[in-house]
Protein backbone atom coordinates (compact mmCIF):
# COMPACT_ATOMS: atom_id res chain seq x y z
CA UNK A 1 0.00 0.00 0.00
CA UNK A 2 2.00 2.88 -1.39
CA UNK A 3 1.93 6.55 -0.37
CA UNK A 4 0.19 7.19 -3.72
CA UNK A 5 -2.63 4.82 -2.71
CA UNK A 6 -3.14 6.64 0.60
CA UNK A 7 -2.94 10.04 -1.07
CA UNK A 8 -5.65 9.07 -3.58
CA UNK A 9 -7.77 7.44 -0.85
CA UNK A 10 -7.70 10.57 1.32
CA UNK A 11 -8.43 12.80 -1.68
CA UNK A 12 -11.56 10.74 -2.49
CA UNK A 13 -12.57 10.66 1.19
CA UNK A 14 -12.39 14.45 1.48
CA UNK A 15 -14.30 14.98 -1.79
CA UNK A 16 -16.99 12.61 -0.46
CA UNK A 17 -17.17 14.73 2.73
CA UNK A 18 -16.22 11.78 4.97
CA UNK A 19 -14.69 12.76 8.32
CA UNK A 20 -11.93 10.60 9.74
CA UNK A 21 -10.91 9.93 13.32
CA UNK A 22 -7.32 8.81 13.82
CA UNK A 23 -5.29 7.78 16.85
CA UNK A 24 -1.53 8.08 16.48
CA UNK A 25 1.20 7.01 18.90
CA UNK A 26 3.24 10.06 19.90
CA UNK A 27 6.41 8.54 18.43
CA UNK A 28 4.73 7.83 15.08
CA UNK A 29 3.10 11.17 14.28
CA UNK A 30 3.57 11.65 10.53
CA UNK A 31 5.16 14.83 9.28
CA UNK A 32 3.83 16.96 6.45
CA UNK A 33 7.20 16.52 4.77
CA UNK A 34 6.97 12.71 4.57
CA UNK A 35 3.19 12.22 4.53
CA UNK A 36 1.51 15.46 3.39
CA UNK A 37 -1.81 13.63 2.87
CA UNK A 38 -1.92 13.03 6.67
CA UNK A 39 -1.84 16.72 7.54
CA UNK A 40 -4.27 17.89 10.20
CA UNK A 41 -5.44 20.83 8.10
CA UNK A 42 -9.11 21.73 8.59
CA UNK A 43 -10.03 21.01 4.96
CA UNK A 44 -8.81 17.39 5.29
CA UNK A 45 -11.68 16.51 7.66
CA UNK A 46 -9.54 14.62 10.16
CA UNK A 47 -9.73 14.53 13.97
CA UNK A 48 -6.55 13.19 15.56
CA UNK A 49 -5.77 12.09 19.08
CA UNK A 50 -2.49 10.95 20.59
CA UNK A 51 -2.58 7.49 22.16
CA UNK A 52 -1.41 6.77 25.69
CA UNK A 53 2.28 5.77 25.68
CA UNK A 54 1.72 2.14 26.70
CA UNK A 55 -0.25 1.11 23.59
CA UNK A 56 1.43 -0.83 20.77
CA UNK A 57 0.54 0.28 17.24
CA UNK A 58 2.56 -2.07 15.06
CA UNK A 59 -0.32 -2.03 12.54
CA UNK A 60 -3.00 0.48 11.69
CA UNK A 61 -6.62 -0.25 10.89
CA UNK A 62 -9.63 1.43 9.34
CA UNK A 63 -13.25 0.45 9.85
CA UNK A 64 -16.08 1.13 7.43
CA UNK A 65 -19.37 -0.71 7.17
CA UNK A 66 -18.70 -4.37 7.91
CA UNK A 67 -15.07 -4.14 6.73
CA UNK A 68 -11.87 -3.75 8.72
CA UNK A 69 -8.74 -2.86 6.75
CA UNK A 70 -5.43 -3.65 8.45
CA UNK A 71 -2.29 -1.81 7.30
CA UNK A 72 1.31 -2.59 8.21
CA UNK A 73 3.25 0.38 9.57
CA UNK A 74 6.56 -1.26 8.68
CA UNK A 75 6.01 -3.14 5.42
CA UNK A 76 4.13 -2.35 2.24
CA UNK A 77 1.06 -4.55 2.76
CA UNK A 78 -2.46 -4.62 4.09
CA UNK A 79 -5.53 -6.84 4.10
CA UNK A 80 -9.31 -6.60 4.50
CA UNK A 81 -11.66 -8.66 6.63
CA UNK A 82 -15.39 -8.44 5.94
CA UNK A 83 -17.22 -9.34 9.14
CA UNK A 84 -19.89 -7.37 10.96
CA UNK A 85 -18.86 -9.01 14.24
CA UNK A 86 -15.20 -8.01 13.80
CA UNK A 87 -16.13 -4.49 12.63
CA UNK A 88 -18.36 -3.98 15.69
CA UNK A 89 -15.67 -5.28 18.05
CA UNK A 90 -12.99 -3.08 16.47
CA UNK A 91 -15.30 -0.01 16.63
CA UNK A 92 -15.83 -0.61 20.35
CA UNK A 93 -12.10 -1.05 20.88
CA UNK A 94 -11.39 2.14 18.90
CA UNK A 95 -13.92 4.10 20.98
CA UNK A 96 -12.29 2.98 24.23
CA UNK A 97 -8.84 4.00 23.00
CA UNK A 98 -10.23 7.26 21.53
CA UNK A 99 -11.78 8.20 24.88
CA UNK A 100 -8.47 7.78 26.76
CA UNK A 101 -6.32 9.45 24.08
CA UNK A 102 -5.42 13.14 24.12
CA UNK A 103 -6.77 15.49 21.44
CA UNK A 104 -4.17 17.37 19.43
CA UNK A 105 -4.23 21.16 19.49
CA UNK A 106 -5.39 21.10 15.87
CA UNK A 107 -8.30 18.76 16.67
CA UNK A 108 -9.37 20.89 19.63
CA UNK A 109 -9.44 23.96 17.37
CA UNK A 110 -11.49 22.14 14.70
CA UNK A 111 -13.96 20.79 17.29
CA UNK A 112 -14.60 24.30 18.63
CA UNK A 113 -15.19 25.60 15.08
CA UNK A 114 -17.94 23.06 14.24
Amino acid sequence: MSPEFFSQYHEKRVKSNIRLQAIWPKEQIPTNKTHSFLSMAKELKRDVRIAPPNLDFSMGYAIYGNTVRFISNQKNFGFLVESQELADMMRNQFKIIWDISKPTKESLTLTRQR
